[in-house]
C-alpha cells in the first residue's frame, strides 16, 4: 500500500482509541480553554450587538440630515449580522467544552464523539467563513482592477 493512500475506516467493534493520562489531561486542559473562548466570545456578539443598536441610535440623535435613514439602519444591520454570524462558531466552540466535560466526567465515548463533532462543526464554519472572504476579496480586487484599467 501507497504511503499517501489511507485504509477507510471501518466500524468493527475491535477498533478502538485509547487515550492516556496524559492525553485526558491535554484534553481537559483544551476543554477548559475552549470554555473560556467561547464565553469571551458570546460577551462579545452581546457587545456586538448591542453596539449597534447603539451606533444606530447615537447616529439618529446627532443626525444633522446629511445621512439618510437607510446608512443609519444599514450600519445598525451590518453589526446585527455580524453578531448572529459570529454566534454559530462560539455555541460549537461551546457545546465541545461543555460535551468533552461531560465525557471526561462520565468517561463516555458516545459523549466524547459528540463533543468532536463539535469541535468539528467550529473548524468546518471557520473554513467555509474564510473561503467565502476570500471570494470577496478576489471578486473586489478583479473588479478594482477591471474598473481602473477603463479609466
Amino acid at each position: 500500500m501507497n504511503t499517501n493512500e489511507q485504509e477507510p475506516m471501518t466500524s468493527n467493534a475491535d477498533q478502538k482509541i485509547e487515550l492516556t493520562v496524559d492525553s485526558l489531561h491535554s484534553l481537559d486542559t483544551t476543554r477548559r480553554w475552549a470554555g473560556f473562548l467561547a464565553i469571551l466570545g458570546f460577551i462579545f456578539i452581546a457587545l456586538l450587538i448591542l453596539g449597534g443598536f447603539a451606533v444606530g441610535f447615537l447616529m439618529s440623535a446627532f443626525d444633522n440630515g446629511m445621512l439618510g435613514s437607510g446608512m443609519k439602519y444599514g450600519i445598525m444591520l451590518v453589526y446585527i449580522i455580524l453578531g448572529v454570524i459570529c454566534f454559530f462558531p462560539v455555541l460549537y466552540l461551546f457545546r465541545f467544552s461543555s460535551w468533552t466535560k461531560k465525557a471526561l466526567k462520565n468517561k463516555s465515548s458516545l459523549d466524547l464523539s459528540v463533543a468532536l463533532l463539535n469541535l468539528k462543526s467550529h473548524y468546518k464554519f471557520y473554513g467555509i467563513f474564510t473561503i467565502v472572504i476570500l471570494s470577496i476579496y478576489l471578486i473586489a480586487i478583479i473588479i478594482a482592477v477591471t474598473f481602473s484599467a477603463f479609466m
